[in-house]
């Protein structure tokens, strides 16, 4: 068995309910790996990881820390998704530095985040997830995304949060 199959055995094999320095130790070295499908996938499942306990918590934003030191353009999407857990998580939605780190994640991608930034912006399940789509969006300064905020403007069918609003209207000045 090689190292990398070690290291996401010891990953996945651990008891979810339990926090280990083996298991961050696992983690901070798989972070280094590269060009490694298996690494990006199994990081990607603690993403899905909705449990308010601190130690889930914290397993989900090291995983996040790991993807973002990876850098693998597969990991795009589930962080994406990850905004929208503001809703359901009560220690993502109280984290701002997290949700930071994710949305600077996600714009280190380019241009590749900005159709997923965008999906998020009009589909997104909660106002901080569609927020922080603005803020990346923003971030990113591409021009082509003005249409989808220009269109979260129109009454009945646009935005309704204020500070959705608010963003929307700085990113388009």
């Amino acid at each position: 068995m090689d190292r990398v199959q070690q290291l996401i055995d010891a990953i996945e094999g651990e008891d979810p309910n339990h926090w280990s320095d083996e298991w961050l130790t696992a983690v901070n070295e798989l972070a280094e790996i590269r060009n490694d499908p298996r690494v990006v996938i199994c990081l990607c499942n603690f993403l899905r990881v909705k449990d308010n306990r601190w130690f889930a918590g914290s397993k989900r934003a090291h995983a996040i820390h790991a993807l973002g030191r990876i850098r693998d353009p597969k990991s795009l999407q589930p962080l994406c998704d990850v905004l929208d857990d503001t809703k359901d998580d009560s220690q993502l939605s109280t984290n701002s530095f997290l949700l930071d780190e994710i949305i600077r994640i996600i714009t280190s991608f380019g241009d590749a985040a900005l159709e997923p930034l965008c999906r998020k912006l009009k589909y997104g399940k909660s106002a901080k997830a569609r927020g922080m789509a603005v803020f990346g969006l923003r971030f990113l300064g591409n021009r082509s995304a003005l249409p989808v905020l220009r269109s979260r403007l129109r009454p009945l069918i646009g935005e309704r949060d204020r500070f959705v609003l608010d963003g929307i209207r700085q990113a388009i000045a």
